[in-house]
């Protein structure tokens, strides 16, 4: 009678590959509430390393 079951090997086998071959990048983003927006200027709450007159890419 054939066994179904991976042995040890084989199952730390496939968990070595899918480990090593895991995607580990990562996207930071940061986000922030705008308080108000006029005249071009937008007021932002939350930005922790966003200086003023820095450009800030907002999206919608």
């Amino acid at each position: 009678l054939k066994c179904l079951f991976p042995g040890t090997a084989e199952v730390s086998f496939i968990l070595e590959e899918h480990i090593l071959g895991a995607d580990t990048s990562v996207e930071l983003e940061e986000t922030g509430h705008v308080l108000s927006i006029g005249d071009g200027i937008a007021r932002v709450y939350g930005l922790r390393n966003v200086q003023a007159e820095e450009m800030v890419e907002f999206s919608s």
